[in-house]
């Protein structure tokens, strides 16, 4: 067994996860002052949500991604190669056949010359005259809307070809594109299939459910660690956790596998994502003994 003891009223005791780990922090950080007025800043943006971390990035870091991602991973190691495309001039109807023939939420769309110049989504077919699903208008709104904009809707409920109804502004990805970053896009742009485009040219479809599917077939890691190297990593694993979330003070007891969590935290997501962080490591079960915060720290 394997224990690290901490005097919880003593914050600058040593511990598994002490000050240092946050040092780039201002002088004050651990005074009255941070504890009371940057604390309750911290708890108030406490990330109720974990994994709004990942969403709120515009620009994940790739090394970041590198690191948490399975050896970074890449699209083409994911992406279907069979491409369902079709042309410009396909009639609605058909595009819609297409889509239910072969249960995809979108199809590219190819000029002659091959090249990606739309695509057409199951969004872009809901709103049509022949669904009685049509844009209308109130009479004032045709008063105060730009002729264009109402010309641009009226072909796209009403437009018979695939050129009428697709959508120009196409997020694609590369093959050499890490799934992590690929996968906050697609989050934050909302679709569920993307065009994998090289040297103009579509060469795969990359869709939520391939991911799926490689999660279905991923298997756990099963390592034979001692309870010492355990407890570790989970030290490590915290370490790794967003910064408002490391400055909390977690100690960990491991004997025969089994990881005990002591320590405090602000909210139930916050104790629950400790937890996780022991699961993840190979423990073979988790005592949760995370106590809530006091109401000054």
């Amino acid at each position: 067994m394997t224990t690290s003891h901490v005097n919880w009223a003593s914050p600058m005791q040593k511990c598994d996860l002490r000050p240092a780990d946050v040092s780039y922090l201002p002088k004050l950080a651990w005074s009255s002052f941070w504890k009371r007025f940057v604390g309750r800043k911290i708890r108030e943006d406490n990330l109720t949500n974990f994994h709004e971390a990942v969403h709120r990035s515009e620009r994940p870091n790739e090394k970041a991604c590198v690191q948490f991602s399975e050896i970074g991973r890449r699209v083409r190691d994911v992406m279907s190669p069979a491409v369902i495309s079709v042309a410009a001039d396909t009639p609605v109807q058909e595009i819609a056949a297409t889509l239910t023939k072969h249960r995809i939420s979108s199809v590219p769309v190819i000029s002659k010359m091959g090249r990606l110049i739309g695509i057409v989504s199951e969004g872009d077919l809901i709103r049509r005259a022949e669904l009685g699903t049509e844009p209308r208008r109130a009479w004032w709104q045709a008063i105060v809307t730009d002729a264009v904009a109402s010309a641009h809707g009226y072909i796209r409920s009403h437009g018979r070809t695939a050129r009428d109804v697709m959508t120009v502004d196409v997020v694609t990805a590369t093959p050499d594109e890490l799934l992590c970053k690929l996968s906050v896009r697609m989050t934050r742009k909302r679709v569920r299939r993307v065009p994998v485009v090289y040297d103009g040219r579509v060469i795969g479809v990359i869709a939520q459910s391939d991911l799926v599917r490689q999660l279905a077939r991923h298997k756990p890691s099963e390592r034979s660690l001692s309870d010492e190297a355990l407890r570790m990593e989970i030290v490590e694993q915290i370490r790794r956790l967003p910064w408002n979330l490391r400055i909390r003070f977690v100690n960990i007891e491991v004997e025969g596998g089994v990881a005990t969590l002591y320590g405090w935290a602000t909210s139930a997501i916050e104790k629950r994502a400790f937890e996780v962080v022991a699961e993840n490591t190979g423990a073979v079960a988790v005592r949760n003994c995370v106590q809530p915060a006091l109401p000054y720290v």
